[in-house]
């Protein structure tokens, strides 16, 4: 089962790290709705529930958002709120007093904040620090196979955001 659960974690890191190659803010989405299917399965045969129901809110979010910036161009404030505070009610009932459990609410707070911002360059930003904290977190809960890729998924978030970079300033040079 172990194997089985460290397979479901690459393919989830795999998807994870092209969501950040990603020049649209639509495609983003998309790789994170599937991302985080598998790593709610994964954090789920683990048994590590908050990172379930973490990453099970976030697969609504994302296709709401996806949903969102495809037909409107944006993302109202509204679902922000609404995404916040089930992910905070979630945490609330799923906390074992331990206080492990409560990384997984901080840090999808901290980036359902960041994929809600119209700039893809805040996204990478905030991806980056979440992959930071996921680092961590997978490595306590024995995700090992997500610890090595959220490292991945750290680095792609930082050459993202480099690319965002460099084509902002050539567009701003020609």
């Amino acid at each position: 089962m172990n194997i089985i659960v460290q397979i479901i974690g690459a393919f989830a890191i795999i998807m994870s790290i092209l969501s950040y190659q990603n020049k649209r803010k639509i495609r983003f989405l998309t790789c994170q709705v599937l991302a985080n299917i598998l790593y709610a399965t994964q954090y789920c045969l683990l048994g590590a529930f908050t990172g379930m129901a973490t990453s099970s809110i976030a697969v609504v979010k994302s296709i709401i958002f996806y949903k969102c910036e495809k037909d409107k161009g944006e993302i109202s404030f509204i679902w922000l709120l609404f995404f916040e505070i089930a992910i905070i009610v979630a945490g609330i009932i799923l906390f074992d007093g331990k206080i492990i459990s409560l990384m997984p609410i901080f840090i999808t707070l901290m980036f359902t904040y960041g994929s809600w911002q119209k700039s893809l360059k805040l996204t990478c930003i905030i991806g980056a620090i979440s992959a930071t904290l996921w680092i961590i977190y997978n490595g306590i809960v024995g995700a090992y196979v997500a610890c090595i890729g959220s490292i991945f998924e750290l680095i792609s978030g930082l050459i993202g955001l480099i690319r965002l970079i460099k084509n902002e300033k050539n567009s701003i040079q020609n």
